[in-house]
């Protein structure tokens, strides 16, 4: 199936071709006929196409709006009804612009005219005299040749005039070429802007996505609170509950949350204050016995506590030992009570009496050593209830290369 189209072409000149159905579509937003036209091959390998009426659109042909004039069954239907509308245009005196390969064709088959009515003009002047009677010919032979001279004059001036028709059209037709394969670049370009738009878009679309899927899992994990331990059942319980991991998983995130402080060692003294009380301080021992023979709970035992005590504490430049965890809860329980007195808000003469006496009896003593406590847990922690003071004693980290 054929179609007659008309188009407007650069010089807001109408213009009429055929085309196969195929190659006529509708925008799906504007609803606007366009034509798809094969412009950066010659207009012969253009005119085979659109017979053949096979080739489907390619992206780098032109695009134009068009009306669609008629439908033909046959490429030599189509083209006849173009002439009878041509022919009908020409008989109202009406200026109808036609494609291009129309056009080349008229102005040759005029010029191929023009030089037949030239040729018959100089044939008339050379056998004019032979032509007419021998009397016409004896009394004005000087007025028969100056007729036959303005004649061939006025012929040549036509076949001039029409030459440089001809090669206006061609320069016509060679800018519309180049108009029409700079609009094609165009076209391409802007449809590689929009491919490149579409995948931009599609990737601000995912990361909003990841960020929506981020924010909801925050909501998601500040619903999860946890209030400081007071008792020793509440440890043994806690203990039991980091078993579970998805518990574990909870307060992780939730520690990772409220923890402040860019060391190991401030990083666990922080969660140490938000999973135990002050007062449950007072009544844990790293070991369990103190040096004066004290009996206090534990904290050793509590193996899933101590590992998530080493998963807070470890940062992206140390991983934190198990030699660490010892020390650092040997100390900070070994002076939980000055602790306490040091951070009341109004501490009273006693207290302050009780922090002196805590510091002035406390020694360290050198010939104390660390005990290995043997478990069958591949994780074993030293007891550390006689290391000397905590100002003599480095934070044992690992530093991750």
């Amino acid at each position: 199936m054929f179609l007659v189209v008309e188009t407007v072409n650069d010089n807001d000149e109408k213009e009429w071709k055929v085309a196969p159905k195929r190659w006529v579509c509708t925008t799906k937003n504007t609803r606007r006929t366009v034509l798809f036209w094969p412009h950066e091959i010659s207009s012969e390998r253009q005119k085979q196409l659109a017979r053949a009426g096979s080739s489907k659109p390619m992206k780098n042909w032109s695009r134009k709006e068009c009306i669609v004039q008629q439908e033909c069954s046959t490429y030599d239907a189509a083209n006849a009804a173009i002439n009878g509308l041509l022919a009908q245009r020409s008989s109202s005196h009406t200026s109808i612009p036609i494609s291009s390969e129309l056009s080349s064709k008229k102005s040759n088959q005029i010029s191929q005219q023009n030089r037949q009515t030239l040729q018959i003009a100089n044939l008339i002047g050379s056998n004019s005299e032979e032509s007419l009677p021998p009397s016409t010919v004896q009394s004005s032979p000087d007025e028969k040749k100056s007729i036959h001279a303005s004649l061939k004059s006025m012929l040549e001036s036509l076949i001039a005039k029409h030459e440089g028709v001809d090669t206006k059209i061609i320069q016509i037709e060679n800018q519309n070429r180049h108009i029409i394969e700079r609009n094609g670049l165009i076209e391409k370009d802007n449809f590689d802007m929009m491919e490149e738009l579409v995948s931009i878009q599609k990737m601000y679309e995912s990361v909003i996505c990841q960020q929506l899927e981020a924010t909801e899992s925050l909501i998601e994990n500040t619903l999860f609170s946890f209030d400081p331990l007071e008792t020793i059942e509440q440890l043994i319980e806690l203990d039991n509950k980091l078993k579970d991991e998805s518990f574990r998983a909870d307060m992780v995130t939730w520690l990772n949350l409220n923890v402040v402080g860019n060391k190991s060692k401030r990083r666990m003294a922080s969660c140490l204050d938000l999973i135990f009380s002050w007062e449950l301080q007072t009544n844990l021992l790293w070991s369990g016995t103190s040096r004066k023979g004290l009996k206090k709970h534990p904290v050793k035992h509590h193996k899933s506590i101590l590992k998530l005590f080493k998963t807070i504490g470890a940062t992206p430049l140390e991983k934190v030992s198990d030699r660490s965890i010892a020390v650092f809860f040997q100390k900070k329980l070994q002076y939980a009570k000055t602790r306490v007195f040091k951070h009341d808000e109004q501490p009273t003469s006693s207290n302050i009496q009780t922090i002196q006496t805590l510091e002035d009896h406390h020694q360290p003593d050198a010939d104390d050593a660390i005990n290995i406590v043997e478990s069958s847990n591949p994780v074993d922690y030293i007891d550390a209830e006689s290391l000397d003071d905590e100002s003599d004693i480095s934070f044992d980290v690992e530093i991750l290369q």
